[in-house]
């Protein structure tokens, strides 16, 4: 990758994004629950599983695997050089690279792939490559989990433009049809919205009036086309893919 993105990704987060970091664990315990529910059912029962996560940042998702999942066996891979430092004040194992060329290099093979907002930042060449390369770098039973903007959604303007490295945009089904074009099957797509009742009344109040007002984009979305088609309407969606 030898155009703007490299040079923008060199202090992503802190010049570019702004973005405050989940670094004490109190912030880790509070995003707890959303990530809990939002990857129900994906996590391997296998606390050995082998888990890499491709563009892991200042490593939440990893720290959450390893100290609230109980997985040892984590990997994380950022091309930033700022976020890979952030992540090193709290992990072992995470590598500086792009995700394309480790998952190139890399002789290891997983049980797990995290995703997570990284296809958006690839040009098509380079999501054909990724995925295949997802596919390639699993074991046979593995999962790869990918979260991105969501291009169906009436509320993705902010995300898909709010970020000058992105460079596509995705719906769930497209992206469904790139990763059986790789092998991949048993397609799951969830919505990254609210998570529902058990966590907080405050949860549970926006998880209700997120789906009343799911409720009416479907209902606009029949009066047009005859049928509701696709029913996620969330900002970014996440999708979990098996190779079988």
């Amino acid at each position: 990758m030898n155009d703007y993105r490299k040079d923008i990704y060199k202090k992503y987060a802190n010049d570019f994004k702004g973005a405050k970091n989940f670094i004490d664990t109190k912030e880790i315990d509070d995003y707890w629950p959303t990530f809990n529910y939002l990857f129900r059912g994906w996590l391997p029962q296998d606390k050995d599983s082998s888990i890499v996560d491709l563009g892991c940042g200042n490593g939440t998702i990893l720290r959450m695997l390893k100290h609230k999942a109980g997985y040892q066996n984590v990997i994380g891979v950022d091309m930033s050089e700022s976020q890979v430092e952030q992540a090193r004040q709290h992990l072992e194992n995470i590598e500086l690279d792009n995700a394309i060329d480790y998952l190139k290099q890399s002789e290891n093979k997983f049980d797990l792939i995290f995703a997570i907002d990284i296809i958006e930042h690839l040009n098509k060449q380079e999501v054909l490559d990724f995925i295949s390369l997802c596919y390639k770098n699993l074991r046979k039973g593995g999962r790869l989990i990918l979260q991105t903007p969501n291009a169906t959604s009436p509320f993705q303007g902010d995300i898909r433009y709010g970020d000058f490295t992105h460079e596509l945009a995705f719906t769930p089904n497209l992206l469904s049809q790139l990763l059986k074009r790789s092998g991949f099957n048993d397609i799951e797509t969830r919505e990254s919205g609210p998570i529902p009742f058990g966590y907080s009344i405050k949860s549970s109040i926006r998880y209700f009036l997120w789906k009343i007002i799911c409720l009416i984009y479907k209902f606009i979305t029949i009066i047009e086309v005859g049928s509701s088609q696709n029913s996620i309407f969330s900002r970014v969606f996440v999708q979990s893919a098996i190779k079988k």
